[in-house]
């Protein structure tokens, strides 16, 4: 990895991660949380690209501790990435698909 990917997600950490789960151990993350943090991101006023960023910056990690045996569960199993898209949207591309 280069300096500047690592640097970069160091302060997505930092400046959204941090401050969210504050006072949080590793293994007390859940799931719930994740998603929650998702939806906070999702109300941020960053692109979808920016917001998917600063979530994969936090959830590698965690899934790095988990194949490591340094928490029990892996929290972020299971998540999508914010895409940016409003449910109606979404809705019309899958009924324009099915």
């Amino acid at each position: 990895m280069h300096q500047y990917h690592c640097m970069r997600q160091k302060k997505a950490t930092e400046k959204y991660w941090v401050p969210f789960f504050k006072g949080r151990c590793l293994g007390d993350i859940t799931a719930a949380d994740i998603d929650a943090f998702i939806t906070h991101m999702g109300n941020l006023p960053l692109s979808a690209s920016s917001k998917n960023n600063v979530i994969i910056a936090g959830t590698k990690p965690l899934r790095r501790a988990f194949s490591k045996g340094k928490i029990e569960s892996d929290p972020t199993r299971g998540h999508i990435l914010f895409s940016g898209r409003k449910i109606r949207e979404t809705r019309r591309c899958a009924l324009l698909v099915f």
